[in-house]
C-alpha cells in the first residue's frame, strides 16, 4: 500500500497561476480595523502572466509584470491590477509566443521567417528583457519599475499606466543594475551596477541619482537628454 503526504508548501503553484486586469478599482475584505489616520497608497509589482499563444514561461523570474495597487483611505481599502505595457509583454502578446528570453526561459527566432533569416538571428546575441516585474521605487516625484536588468519603466502611480522605457546605458556605463535601489531621506537614489569590459574583467559601479531640487532649474546638468526623475543626471 503506498501512502501519499502532501507537502505543506504544495499550494506554490498558485503563484505561477495568470491573472486578468482588472478595468477599475474594486473594494477589498478588510479583516479587523483599519485606523481612519492610515490613508495613501501601497504599490507593488510581481509576475501575473505565465503563458503567451501555446509556450508557457517557466521560472517565476519570467511571468509577465502586473503591478498592485492597494488604496487605503477612512479605514477603507480599494484593489486595482494592470500588466506593464513593455517591449518583452506587448510584442510576446502581439506575435502570440516568448519574443524576447527571460530568467529561464528561451525564446526562439520568429517561425514566420525563412531559414536564412532564422539562422542569422542566432549571431544578433540575446536581446536583454525590459520585463519589470521586481520592484517599484521613487525618482523625485516619479515612479520607476525595475528588474536586474538596464531596463526601468516609468509608471503613473495613479492610473498604473505604462508611461515610458528608460535604458539606464544611456547614462552610466552599466550592463545591469540590481532591483533593490537604496534611498535616503531626502530623495537621493543609490544603486549598484555591474560593468563587463574586455578580457572578461568585471567592475561594479556605484550610481547615484541626486534628489530633486529645490525650486528653480537644476544647473548642475549640462546635458539636454531626458533621464529619469527630475531631470538630473545619475552620477557614477
Amino acid at each position: 500500500m503506498v501512502s501519499r503526504v502532501e507537502h505543506p508548501a504544495g499550494g506554490y503553484k498558485k503563484i505561477f497561476e495568470t491573472c486578468e486586469e482588472l478595468n477599475e478599482p474594486i473594494p477589498a475584505v478588510v479583516t479587523g480595523v483599519i485606523p481612519s489616520w492610515l490613508g495613501g497608497s501601497l504599490l507593488r509589482l510581481g509576475p501575473g502572466l505565465f503563458e503567451v499563444g501555446d509556450q508557457p514561461f517557466y521560472h517565476l523570474f519570467d511571468g509577465q509584470a502586473l503591478m498592485h495597487k492597494f488604496d487605503l483611505k477612512n479605514g477603507h481599502v480599494t484593489y486595482y491590477r494592470k500588466f506593464l505595457k513593455t517591449d518583452a509583454y506587448v510584442r510576446a502578446m502581439t506575435e502570440k509566443r516568448v519574443v524576447i528570453t527571460e530568467f529561464g526561459t528561451a525564446a526562439y527566432p520568429d517561425p514566420c521567417k525563412n531559414i536564412f533569416s532564422r539562422f542569422f538571428t542566432y549571431f544578433q546575441g540575446i536581446e536583454v528583457t525590459d520585463n519589470c516585474l521586481v520592484n517599484v521605487y521613487p525618482v523625485g516625484e516619479d515612479f520607476y519599475a525595475c528588474t536586474e536588468t538596464n531596463y526601468i519603466t516609468k509608471v503613473d502611480p495613479d492610473t498604473l499606466e505604462t508611461l515610458k522605457r528608460v535604458d539606464l546605458c544611456d547614462y552610466v556605463s552599466v550592463n545591469g543594475v540590481t532591483a533593490h535601489p537604496h534611498i535616503e531621506s531626502d530623495g537621493t537614489v543609490y544603486n549598484i551596477g555591474n560593468c563587463f569590459g574586455k578580457n572578461m574583467s568585471l567592475a561594479y559601479n556605484i550610481i547615484k541619482i541626486p534628489p530633486a531640487p529645490i525650486g528653480g532649474s537644476d544647473q548642475r546638468v549640462g546635458s539636454n537628454r531626458e533621464v529619469p526623475g527630475d531631470g538630473s543626471n545619475p552620477q557614477q
